[in-house]
Parts: structure tokens; C-alpha cells; sequence
């Protein structure tokens, strides 16, 4: 492997990673703010929104880290166009980071063309 695919499999890791993360964020802050602040009835459709967009945010990174990392049945394209496509839905709900996870989710798009499912690749080799 040379150094620009193995550059660009790590920083599509580190996306998948951010944008699970992100997912857990805010899936974990919005259920900690619904426990200690209470959920009124004009509040609670936002909550169930929110963590919709995290629960997206959080199956899509780690779908998206499985295609890479995970057991052979995840690394194929399909299952990353799926992971990055769930990882964009996710990471359209208005928060901070939006303007730095919307456009790293998008250009993970350039993954399904560039580094294709890895089922047939890096096979350990071993000599008796």
C-alpha cells in the first residue's frame, strides 16, 4: 500500500470516527438534558429529532469504520455508500460543528470512487 492510499483510508477513518462520535454526543447530551431539565410537551418532538439525527450520525460512522475495519460481509461499497449517505443525513441537524462534519461527510462520497471494498485485500501472508 502507498503512503497516499494508506493517508486516505486514515483520514476517512478518522471521519467515520468523528461523525460516530458526534452521533453518541449528541444523543447523550440531548437524553442527560431531557432527564435533569424535564421534557415538556412543545420540547419533546425536538428531543426525538435530535437523537434521530444522532442515532443516523452514530450507524453511519460506524458502518462507515466497518467498511474499512470490520468483517468481510462490511467491506464492500455498498455498505459504505450506505454508511456515508446516513452519515450526511446525520449531520444535518443544525449544531455547531455542522459547517466542519457536513462537508468532511460529503467528501467521504470520493471513497466509494477511490478506494473500492477491501473483501479481496490485504491478505496476511504467511511462510512455513
Amino acid at each position: 500500500m502507498d503512503l497516499l492510499t494508506w493517508i486516505g483510508r486514515t483520514f476517512a477513518r478518522f471521519v467515520g470516527l468523528l461523525v460516530a462520535l458526534l452521533g453518541l454526543w449528541i444523543i447523550g447530551s440531548n437524553t442527560f438534558g431531557a432527564i435533569v431539565h424535564g421534557v415538556t410537551d412543545d420540547s419533546a418532538w425536538i428531543l426525538v429529532v435530535a437523537i434521530a439525527f444522532g442515532g443516523l450520525s452514530l450507524v453511519g460512522g460506524t458502518l462507515f469504520l466497518l467498511s474499512f475495519d470490520g468483517p468481510a460481509r462490511f467491506r464492500t461499497r455498498g455498505w459504505r455508500a450506505i454508511a456515508v449517505v446516513l452519515m450526511i443525513i446525520g449531520s444535518l441537524l443544525p449544531h455547531s460543528l455542522v459547517l466542519v462534519v457536513l462537508p468532511l461527510s460529503t467528501l467521504m462520497l470520493l471513497s466509494l470512487i477511490a478506494m473500492p471494498g477491501m473483501e479481496e485485500a490485504e491478505e496476511p501472508s504467511t511462510s512455513v
